[in-house]
């Protein structure tokens, strides 16, 4: 291992991009289910874009966390037999990821919606996702790897904290911003939010070799009988005439799931 040590940023504060807009949400998820029946005829009288706004709006609210989470998830907009071939459901139980996200919020105890989401962040989205996908690269090129962020002692002195202080108005990470400033620079505390994601779905619909690429591993994909030959054509259609960035997600998960049957199980089938 190289003695160079890259030191990744991950903070046990506020981590995922889901806490700002449904936390709050879940205080109003009452109003909303009391305002539904009152609100239906006012839609009809609305601009349209508007109404359909406000209609999402209450519906999505009417969801309890931590199954909102999942609303912008395109799997979950489907129904698993639109997935999935009969003979992979009957050996699977499509019910078991949201069972798991439930088990994991529900373990976090009466600490709050904020609480509760760093908790499923924490293991899903950096011990089960960033940590092993950071670790892993990091280690095959031969760089030791430190998250300061996620030190035992600090992790335990983030639970302390009361949620009303690690998110306010929405303002993601307000607590160590607040508690950094004058000790980092003010360019560092007042920068924007980059997520680390690549423009993969975009550069797939551009970029004639990785286009061909995606759509040639999906289409092995299609002869394992995983997934149904419609669902896969659908996503491909969307990724490729409706939405590019949200569908491409889809398409990169679809091609390294083919990758890696090619590589370690190839004559697998379903």
């Amino acid at each position: 291992m190289s003695a160079e040590t890259l030191r990744m940023p991950g903070t046990a504060f506020t981590h995922g991009h889901v806490h700002a807009p449904s936390a709050p949400t879940e205080a109003r998820t009452h109003a909303a289910v009391v305002v539904t029946p009152i609100a239906v005829e006012p839609l009809e009288v609305l601009p349209r874009p508007v109404a359909r706004k406000l209609d999402r709006y209450v519906t999505q609210a009417n969801v309890p966390l931590p199954d909102r989470l999942q609303s912008y998830n395109f799997l979950h907009q489907h129904a698993p037999r639109e997935v999935f071939p009969a003979a992979v459901l009957e050996r699977v139980d499509p019910r078991e990821p949201l069972a798991m996200l439930r088990s994991e919020y529900a373990e976090a105890g009466a600490t709050g919606a904020v609480n509760r989401m760093l908790h499923l962040d924490w293991q899903f989205t950096l011990q089960d996702n960033d940590l092993v996908k950071v670790n892993t690269m990091c280690r095959h090129a031969g760089v030791d790897v430190a998250y300061p962020m996620l030190d035992d002692e600090l992790v335990a002195f983030s639970c302390r904290i009361a949620p009303a202080d690690k998110l306010r108005d929405g303002d993601l990470r307000r607590f160590y911003r607040h508690a950094m400033r004058g000790f980092l620079p003010d360019t560092v505390i007042d920068k924007k939010k980059h997520g680390f994601g690549l423009p993969f779905g975009v550069w797939t619909r551009t970029h004639a070799g990785l286009r061909g690429h995606a759509t040639g591993a999906i289409e092995s994909l299609r002869d394992r009988r995983l997934f149904e030959p419609a669902f896969l054509d659908r996503a491909l259609a969307l990724h490729s005439d409706v939405h590019a960035a949200y569908y491409g997600e889809l398409v990169w998960i679809l091609m390294v799931l083919e990758l890696w049957f090619a590589a370690h199980m190839p004559d697998v089938r379903f």
